[in-house]
Parts: structure tokens; C-alpha cells; sequence
């Protein structure tokens, strides 16, 4: 099974978020991973994290919670803004 694009987004001039699914071994695995572009292609880079259906209650949790922490901070940063301010990591 190739990689399915589930979700992307820009994140600055030459970089993409992505959110994909394949599978490997018999079991379906999801990537948020960073790629760039080279040439006009995007390449995947080793930042990002794999994770499999189990973990995504527990993914939405961490997720919500840096949501509640960041708005509790000054109420005007979205996960976006987060998200397009980091440097490189995720």
C-alpha cells in the first residue's frame, strides 16, 4: 500500500506538513511528518512522528491540551500559529 494523503499544510516557503497513512507489516500506520522541497518534490524528513489507530485518543488528548495551555496563555494563538512558529520541529 503507498502512502494515502490524508492532510497538509504550508509551513513556510519550501516546507509542507503532512498527515499520511500506509501500511506496513499487515498494520496501518499514520505519519505527521515534515517535508521539503527540493527541486520542485517534496521529500520526507526525519521530523515527524508515526503512530498507530490505538494511539490517537491519546494523541487528541496531548493535542487538546496544548490547545487549552497556549489560549490560557493569551487567548490569541491558535494550533496553526503554533504549529507555523515552530522552528523546524514538531
Amino acid at each position: 500500500m503507498n502512502d494515502k494523503l490524508i492532510y497538509e499544510f504550508d509551513k513556510g516557503v519550501n516546507a509542507r506538513v503532512r498527515i499520511t497513512e500506509n501500511e506496513f507489516k499487515g498494520r496501518i500506520y499514520y505519519h505527521l511528518r515534515l517535508f521539503t522541497e527540493v527541486g520542485g518534490t517534496y521529500y520526507p524528513t526525519k521530523t515527524g512522528i508515526s503512530f498507530g489507530k490505538d494511539d490517537l485518543p491519546s494523541l487528541f488528548d496531548g493535542i487538546k491540551a496544548l490547545q487549552d495551555y497556549v489560549l490560557n496563555g493569551d487567548g490569541e494563538i491558535s494550533i496553526q500559529n503554533l504549529i507555523d512558529d515552530l522552528d523546524g520541529s514538531i
